[in-house]
């Protein structure tokens, strides 16, 4: 997460996108320093970073049992449903965009 210091915890370095005005447009990244966050901001937060680090992990390996482990350890989706809801529903989605997904294994 971050280093800290006197009880809050400053991130280490965090990317921002900035829009080029190019045609079409294109996103350019680059590194900037936030301001020290209070333990609680950012707990919160590395729940979000949890379930998008699994995400960018299925992207990577093509595991598709990553995709439910994402689904499990979001937030709002943990809150109202089971782990043998959250299977069929991940299929479900699967199901419906996976033309736009590559092949999992």
């Amino acid at each position: 997460m971050g280093k800290q210091t006197n009880g809050m915890i400053r991130p280490r370095v965090s990317f921002f996108a900035k829009q080029a005005s190019a045609h079409p447009p294109l996103l350019y990244m680059f590194p900037a320093q936030l301001l020290t966050l209070p333990p609680q901001l950012a707990a919160l937060m590395q729940t979000n970073i949890n379930v998008q680090s699994l995400t960018v992990e299925t992207a990577l390996t093509r595991k598709r049992e990553h995709i439910y482990h994402a689904a499990m350890l979001d937030p709002h989706t943990g809150a109202g449903l089971s782990f043998d809801q959250i299977y069929p529903m991940v299929d479900e989605l699967i199901a419906a965009h996976g033309s736009y997904l590559p092949e999992y294994h």
